[in-house]
């Protein structure tokens, strides 16, 4: 890890120049190991990170009691003429202070030395102090970077596997739930009594609902999962997709809350079912939280079609539009008691099936013009 901090390096040359040594190195040191951690070697001796030697023949040993050591000459120091450092490894010229941690506690050695003497300035262990506390921040930070990664990297791990797992729920309900939809509707056509038949609807209604739960949390672990929802394009008219979308949201019997503008037949290479689902999202939406009526809109250009609706009443909050399509946000507001049903992913799977299409949403929302959601798309998406 210390070997892949470029300060580190930086260090360790400017302390081979101020003392004119040819090695300097950062060493993990305890009272039974050596490790050498980032070295500079421009004395060809061949040293490299993660080198051990035994702490006993090195002049760090001594660094264990004592706050710092400078050797100028050790054949000729009688306090180092026979020491292992100079005996076994041939080193005639080193200097070294500790490097502790921000806490105290001691990581290892900072030093520089060479096989011919050198003749020390006066200041150059307090030169060494100042760059031992340097490179001990530089390990602390490094060590935090590593945690942090490490920790978003399981972050990472355990959001990936929830969504699949929450994929791998949603596929397996499909199968009984269709089975109690299938079966509701067989028992409601040989039904008579009202209340029976009563509870056969409430029945469907709560499996169809369940159902489209289900559905949208595959699109969603698609989208997050699988590189985007997957389409298939084919020529569809677009005035008539969406008459389509707006007949299944406002019954006949309804009163007509939703008004279209759309002039001329618009012609485009979508994938019908999947952009059939964003209108249906978009428009819901705008029902839901409009009151009165809500204004929908279809206008074109050579290459690109645009859809909107418009709705009144209170427009969304500012601090909520940067988050308006994150998933599982379940109406404008994140509160107990807030009237909207469903997973909070309608929103979020209408933008993704307009991304898939390579188009794109915005969403404008004031108090004196209400809110408006823009789709672009162009004429032709490619098919995934």
């Amino acid at each position: 890890m210390v070997d892949g901090i470029s300060a580190v390096h930086t260090v360790l040359r400017v302390l081979a120049r101020t003392t004119g040594q040819r090695m300097a190195l950062v060493a993990r040191v305890t009272r039974d190991d050596w490790t050498a951690c980032a070295v500079l070697d421009e004395a060809g001796w061949g040293l490299q990170p993660g080198l051990t030697l035994d702490v006993a023949t090195t002049y760090c040993r001594d660094l264990l009691s004592r706050p710092s050591l400078v050797v100028q000459h050790a054949s000729r120091e009688e306090a180092f003429a026979e020491h292992p450092g100079y005996r076994v490894h041939g080193i005639e010229s080193y200097v070294a202070v500790p490097i502790h941690r921000v806490d105290g506690t001691p990581f290892g050695v900072l030093c520089a030395l060479d096989p011919e003497p050198h003749v020390h300035p006066p200041d150059v262990i307090e030169t060494f102090r100042l760059h031992a506390q340097l490179i001990a921040f530089l390990i602390e930070a490094e060590e935090r970077n590593v945690a942090s990664a490490a920790a978003l990297s399981d972050a990472a791990a355990t959001a990936e596997l929830r969504e699949r797992f929450i994929g791998v729920l949603g596929h397996d309900l499909r199968n009984p739930l269709n089975a109690i939809g299938v079966s509701a509707a067989l028992l409601q056509r040989n039904e008579e009594r009202p209340l029976a038949l009563q509870l056969l609807r409430r029945i469907g209604e709560s499996t169809d609902r369940i159902t489209q739960m289900v559905g949208e949390l595959l699109d969603f672990t698609r989208g997050r999962l699988g590189g985007g929802i997957p389409i298939e394009t084919t020529p569809v008219n677009v005035r008539e997709l969406l008459g389509q979308v707006i007949e299944e949201l406002q019954p006949g019997e309804a009163p007509p809350i939703i008004e279209v503008d759309a002039p001329t037949e618009e012609i485009a290479d979508w994938d019908p079912s999947r952009m059939a689902q964003s209108f249906s999202n978009l428009v819901a939406n705008a029902v839901q939280h409009g009151p009165g009526r809500v204004n929908i809109s279809l206008r074109s250009s050579a290459d690109e079609v645009v859809f909107e609706t418009h709705n009144g009443g209170e427009p969304i909050p500012p601090e909520l539009l940067p988050h308006l399509f994150d998933p599982f946000r379940r109406g404008l507001v994140d509160e107990p008691g807030s009237s909207s049903s469903g997973l909070g992913l309608g929103l979020y799977i209408a933008r993704e099936i307009v991304h898939a299409h390579g188009g794109r949403i915005e969403v404008c929302s004031d108090h004196e013009r209400g809110t408006t959601f823009s789709v672009r798309m162009p004429r032709r998406a490619r098919s995934s």
